[in-house]
């Protein structure tokens, strides 16, 4: 409870400083069906040939469920923005959230104008520390990998099975047509990238000492 009401404040705090730098933005209700299904806090609509910016923030760092359910979440809609999922740390309870969403901000600023790679599924994972506003970008699909993989292939079971019931053509389903693919694409290179053979040692660059005569000019000959 204490992290949902400090995450509020901050997102606050993320929002006037997002006013400060003149950054178009919409934040979401709270608990509405854009908080809660879709796992978006802050959306950034499409400006001066940008795309769209879907964000969510978190106080909590390397939060697997969050994780999990911010992946599943995006990778489940086509129709979207870039998705960033954004964890603020090295930031305590007593520290200034104000000046905590102002770094935060910032950094909103930078992803938003100057990063360009987003991975082929428009979907960027990164930290902000609330000391010095530092940005590291990481892989979502390649850190959850395997549980990624079983979490989309439990989530396609249901889907076919509410297709196969009567009511399936009254109440619509989500196509999740890439999920599986690039969920099994990131299990493989998690695979591969844990069993790779070592790299072979560095030859030993053996020290040959030289054996030219020196040059001396010749009046010191």
């Amino acid at each position: 409870m204490a992290y949902f009401k400090a995450g509020l404040v901050l997102e606050e705090a993320v929002s006037h400083g997002l006013n400060e730098l003149g950054i178009a933005h919409r934040r979401t209700a709270p608990w509405g069906e854009e908080d809660v299904k879709e796992a978006v806090d802050f959306v950034i609509p499409p400006q001066h040939g940008r795309p769209a910016f879907e964000i969510q923030l978190t106080l909590m760092r390397k939060h697997e469920r969050k994780r999990m359910d911010f992946a599943l979440a995006a990778l489940s809609k086509r129709a979207r923005g870039i998705r960033v999922y954004l964890e603020v740390v090295a930031s305590h309870r007593r520290e200034d959230l104000a000046r905590v969403g102002r770094r935060v901000a910032q950094a909103i600023q930078t992803i938003v104008t100057r990063l360009r790679n987003f991975g082929p599924y428009n979907l960027l994972g990164a930290s902000v520390n609330a000391k010095n506003g530092a940005i590291q970008k990481f892989d979502l699909v390649l850190e959850l990998g395997v549980r990624l993989k079983e979490a989309a292939r439990r989530l396609l079971e249901r889907i076919e099975a509410a297709r196969a019931t009567p009511q399936a053509n009254e109440t619509p389903v989500p196509i999740l047509f890439h999920l599986g693919v690039c969920a099994h694409k990131a299990a493989e290179l998690h695979r591969a990238s844990r069993c790779a053979p070592p790299r072979p040692p560095a030859p030993i660059r053996r020290h040959r000492f030289p054996t030219r005569r020196p040059f001396l000019p010749r009046r010191f000959c």
